[in-house]
């Protein structure tokens, strides 16, 4: 099952930013299409199959996010606050190639109406390999996207299955040259570490990946997710996740092939060939700029509050042009948000700034500790986490903030 909304503030109808609050970051929106053929058993995921939504039709569901749209500028006006072009643009899922180019149009036109996307955004679809076509690339092509992620996630047919993934693994080849082809940039998105997946497997998943010469890539470990199946199946010792060092040996060997094949870490789970080929929407959130998340469940951040719409499909299309959909809200704190900038800012390799250490007062000699113990490297007026530290970021974290 999708996972649970975030305790927060009752959302009273009033707008909580202030234009004092709001600071001179880009401006990036999420759309989020949150239906799928079928229902993984590792996704919590914000996502349902069309059977699990009545009275909601995929057909007509980009009317209710062009609502959104329409009133969130409208609640922007109001407040004062002077809205910016987007500088990216990402259509998540769920699985948003299941819409049509007539509806991609349409949200794009909007969004365009309401804001303006900057000349050149990076605009990013993700797409099923097996819901797409050249034709239907041509399509995305021509509506202005430049990049589309395709959810390969493994080449091992025992991984997918163990996943729920029905996709044939040809068709994800198949997908990469059509995008090519239409003259879209290309990632491919990987999942590592699924019960029964072997250090030869995740190679040749890896291998196979790269002979592909994908612009970009992508590859998380697989987590157990509360209320999922695969937490069902792990619970009840169906599966076995494998242990800490065989998933060590498995992103290192991934840090090692990309090197290879000419891709090269930006994040810690994210590789691109090229500065232009970096996921600049997902490095908007690991750099705390603003964004607006359109759509069921969606997630948004300005100034110092963070909001999330209504999560269930048919609740979110009952908003109507005179209010947003928005379930709930949280004001952040300067330290919160000193806190939220050294988790994310450590996963990029142009890591923590001396500046952020400053203003969050962590000691030298904590930074000189994870230094000692090869996490980190310094440059200059920066931190940056070592190939080890990559591996166990988060302790770095906890570590640095003791």
């Amino acid at each position: 099952m999708p996972g649970v909304l975030p305790q927060g503030v009752s959302w009273e109808g009033s707008f909580p930013v202030s234009p004092e609050a709001v600071s001179d970051k880009t401006w990036h929106a999420y759309v989020h299409i949150p239906f799928c053929d079928v229902r993984c058993g590792y996704c919590d995921y914000n996502t349902y199959t069309s059977t699990e939504v009545q009275g909601v039709t995929r057909a007509e569901f980009h009317q209710p996010l062009i609502t959104e749209m329409n009133q969130s500028k409208l609640v922007l006006d109001q407040a004062g606050i002077q809205t910016k072009p987007f500088s990216t643009v990402f259509f998540g899922g769920g699985t948003p190639s299941l819409f049509s180019i007539e509806q991609i149009e349409a949200l794009l036109t909007s969004l365009q109406n309401n804001y303006g996307i900057k000349p050149n955004a990076d605009m990013t679809l993700e797409v099923n390999p097996d819901s797409v076509d050249l034709e239907y690339m041509q399509g995305l092509f021509q509506l202005g996207i430049n990049r589309v992620s395709i959810g390969a996630q493994s080449f091992d047919p025992e991984v997918l299955k163990v996943l729920d993934r029905t996709h044939d693994t040809e068709n994800v080849s198949k997908a990469v040259s059509q995008a090519k082809q239409a003259g879209l940039m290309v990632s491919v998105d990987l999942i590592y570490g699924a019960p029964g997946e072997t250090l030869q497997s995740w190679q040749q998943t890896v291998e196979k990946t790269l002979s592909l010469e994908p612009d970009h890539l992508s590859a998380y470990a697989l987590i157990v997710e509360r209320g999922t199946k695969l937490e069902r199946q792990v619970s009840k010792g169906i599966l076995d996740m494998p242990d800490e060092d065989l998933m060590a040996a498995k992103y290192e060997l991934l840090d090692e092939k990309t090197s290879q094949a000419g891709l090269h870490w930006y994040e810690l789970s994210n590789f691109s060939r090229s500065d232009r080929a970096i996921s600049w929407h997902n490095r908007a959130y690991w750099s705390s700029n603003y964004w607006w998340g359109f759509g069921p469940g969606a997630h948004s951040f300005m100034g110092d509050v963070r909001w999330w719409n209504k999560k269930h499909p048919a609740a979110y299309s009952k908003s109507t042009d005179g209010d947003l959909p928005i379930h709930g809200y949280e004001k952040i704190t300067q330290r919160q948000h000193l806190e939220e900038r050294l988790l994310l800012e450590i996963r990029i390799r142009q890591g923590l700034q001396q500046s952020l250490l400053d203003e969050l007062e962590v000691k030298p000699e904590l930074v000189d500790q994870q230094l000692d113990l090869g996490y980190l490297e310094k440059f200059d007026e920066s931190y940056s986490l070592t190939l080890k530290g990559r591996q166990m970021a988060d302790r770095v974290v906890l570590n640095l903030l003791n």
